[in-house]
């Protein structure tokens, strides 16, 4: 029995590395496309520029450490940053009981395509998306659309949502929109920006700024 118990401890690590390996190349993939930003809009001065949209007071902040220009908004003394203006948010619907279902439900996954070719952007929405709930207590379970060997995470789709299990996907598609199932969420995209500008429709809808 002690042997069994050791190989399941051996088995247990290797997944942990895995997935580490895993997310480690998606961070490291994500620093290279911010680098390449850097280097090509090196010249941009970090501005700050101000703009009103329905009585919220957002600006601009050039972050030359990643090379991207920020949208930002300070509510209630916190600072919210976004990668797209509200107003690209407007066209996207995304209903208050969907979200409330992620925020409430007994365990919510977060279920990616690891082998697709928009990982990296992906994987940063869906670490954005993560640190938006959990700082409001609310974690994800990390989840894999279909097997790959470059995790270990589960296999989870709209197919496994229940009333106490909520399912949120990124996947590619052929149009940037968000399909609604029965405690699901699908955020499809057919350009990778697209899912950065999906987890701002979300984020923007759940402080209020767009209706």
């Amino acid at each position: 029995m002690a042997r069994k118990k050791g190989g399941m401890a051996i088995k247990k690590k290797k997944e942990s590395k895995r997935n580490l390996q895993f997310f480690w190349g998606v961070f490291i993939a994500i620093s290279l496309v911010f680098g390449m930003l850097v280097i090509m809009d090196d010249s941009q001065p970090a501005t700050v520029q101000d703009f009103e949209y329905n009585n919220f007071s957002f600006y601009y902040e050039y972050d030359r450490s990643v090379g991207f220009n920020f949208v930002k908004t300070s509510i209630g003394g916190v600072e919210f940053s976004f990668f797209s203006e509200p107003y690209r948010a407007e066209p996207f619907d995304v209903g208050y009981e969907l979200l409330e279902k992620m925020v409430y439900s007994e365990k919510t996954y977060l279920s990616l395509d690891a082998e697709s070719q928009m990982s990296d952007i992906i994987g940063l929405a869906s670490f954005s998306l993560q640190t938006d709930f959990l700082a409001i207590g609310k974690p994800f379970e990390m989840a894999v659309l279909k097997e790959s060997e470059m995790t270990s995470y589960p296999v989870i789709t709209c197919k496994n949502a229940s009333e106490d299990v909520f399912v949120v996907t990124m996947e590619e598609g052929e149009e940037t929109e968000f399909i609604s199932e029965e405690n699901c969420l699908r955020i499809v995209s057919e350009y990778p920006f697209g899912f950065l500008e999906m987890r701002d429709v979300i984020l923007y809808k759940m402080l209020g700024i767009i209706e």
